[in-house]
């Protein structure tokens, strides 16, 4: 019997969407469709991706690793989400940040840029910091998806847990789940994870004068992570850096769905499922399907999800218990200029035939 996912895939490898596809769609009884298609790299060698390919996750670091330290901190009392980030960042003290509060970083909804160039002149997250402090903020409470926001609060958690971002993962995720295949670069081995773009060419193209004299890459990008920011912070950061295989991925979805090893309590899932500010769209880390062309329309309106610049993505319907992970590295070699959210929905909406109707 055919599986319509993979054939859906396999329609959208040969289309040119992506190089290669891997994928897993589960439910409350295990995993209904699982596999892999296509290429995991194109150039220098072509190489088949398989269900163990590493994937660049790109910004499911954000709920993956930012937003589920924040909740576990929130959760032992190490925090509170309404503080003002100056309490915790003192970067951030005497700005006009300073009063806009954790909760509003998190959201996407305290007045930070979508995107800038930063830290490519040295200092790591300390000069990283202090070019996002420097901004003028935008309008609190209106929503604008913030790559900045989230670096800022990558550095609450290390500031607070008193711990690097890659290994608190170790520890407080990877190591009580049992995942070896998901992480930092600088902590698990990704010298033969899918490739991604040939240089940083769209981000120097985005940086535009503002980019002139800082350093881009220009050869491929294998083993380390395709977001310029966070690999000018060692590839270890709040927005980007992880990455993962399929299987570790659904691991820790499954986990805030279906706690089993206690690395969540009640309160760190209701902060990942539910969302933080009325109308933000946006719940610790993830947004709503009815905020995102991913799943707008095809999955229920407050299903959390998230996905990533390279390809990939995690949703969650927490009603059916059901999760949904696509991994590509779909700008590879090149960017391609195609709303990939297109692909995203179609594959959402396939995998969720497959389950019986109510």
């Amino acid at each position: 019997m055919i599986d319509p996912v993979a054939a859906y895939l396999e329609e959208g490898i040969a289309e040119g969407w992506m190089p290669g596809a891997v994928w897993s769609v589960s439910g409350p009884d295990g995993i209904v469709s699982q596999g892999a298609a296509g290429l995991a790299s194109i150039e220098p060698e072509r190489s088949p991706t398989t269900v163990e390919t590493l994937y660049d996750l790109a910004s499911l670091t954000k709920p993956l690793v930012t937003g589920l330290a924040l909740a576990i901190l929130e959760e032992r009392a190490q925090l509170s989400l309404d503080a003002p980030v100056s309490d915790v960042l003192p970067e951030f003290d005497g700005t006009a940040w300073a009063g806009r509060s954790l909760k509003s970083f998190a959201a996407h909804s305290a007045g930070m840029p979508a995107w800038m160039p930063l830290a490519r002149r040295g200092g790591g997250l300390e000069a990283a910091l202090a070019e996002i402090a420097a901004v003028e903020p935008g309008p609190e409470g209106v929503t604008v998806y913030s790559d900045p926001g989230y670096i800022a609060l990558g550095a609450v958690v290390e500031r607070i847990s008193g711990s690097t971002l890659d290994a608190w993962f170790a520890e407080a995720v990877a190591g009580p789940l049992g995942l070896d295949s998901i992480g930092y670069a600088s902590r698990i081995d990704c010298t033969e994870a899918a490739p991604t773009e040939r240089g940083n060419a769209l981000e120097r193209g985005l940086a535009g004068e503002s980019g002139v004299g800082l350093e881009w890459r220009d050869a491929l990008i294998r083993g380390e992570t395709h977001d310029g920011n966070a690999h000018a912070l060692d590839g270890v950061a709040g927005h980007a850096g992880l990455f993962g295989a399929v299987r570790d991925v659904v691991s820790i979805g499954g986990e805030i769905l279906r706690p089993k090893k206690g690395v969540l309590g009640a309160h760190s899932r209701s902060r990942l499922l539910s969302e933080l500010l009325p109308g933000s769209g946006r719940t610790l880390g993830f947004v709503l399907a009815c905020a995102s062309g991913a799943a707008r329309g095809v999955l229920p309106d407050d299903a959390p999800g998230h996905v990533g610049f390279s390809g990939t993505s995690l949703w969650l319907e927490p009603g059916a218990s059901r999760i949904y992970v696509l991994l590509t590295n779909r700008v590879h070699p090149v960017v391609r200029d195609e709303d990939f959210q297109v692909l995203r929905a179609g594959f959402h909406r396939v995998a969720r035939g497959l389950f019986p109707r109510p």
